[in-house]
């Protein structure tokens, strides 16, 4: 029987969640199964009403900090497991939040606007009203 290893990121809304999967392939068929997992949730920012925002630091070490705890218990739950093994990592992501950076150094200009935030909500309505 061979394994490979996959590392996992959902960076949702409110945490982000690490999963070290371990996929066994063998003359019966293939199993795939989780042997690290870790969850770190992270502050949301109203500063206004209807206005949500996240601190993109914020975002970046509860995706570090998830990531080190999941490797930690897979090599905690599998004697073969180590980080070199892992052949792929994949990501999701919330995809209609809103950053910018800044291109010399990479970092964030802004909090994030978060999917949820209703700032544009006038501007929505006058862009329906002119049936846009």
């Amino acid at each position: 029987m061979t394994s490979r290893y996959i590392l996992a990121i959902d960076q949702g809304t409110t945490g982000s969640t690490v999963l070290i999967l371990k996929i066994a392939f063998s003359n019966h068929g293939t199993r795939a199964s989780i042997i690290g997992k870790s969850t770190v949730e992270f502050p949301q920012h109203y500063p206004k009403l209807g206005w949500v925002e996240h601190d993109l630091d914020d975002i970046w070490r509860s995706v570090r900090a998830a990531s080190v705890k999941a490797l930690e218990e897979a090599s905690r739950n599998d004697s073969l497991f180590n980080p070199a093994r892992l052949t792929a990592i994949g990501i999701t992501n919330q995809r209609e939040t809103l950053c910018v950076f800044e291109p010399e150094t990479s970092r964030p200009l802004h909090h994030a606007i978060v999917w949820q935030c209703k700032r544009s909500h006038d501007i929505c309505d006058k862009l329906k009203k002119k049936g846009l």
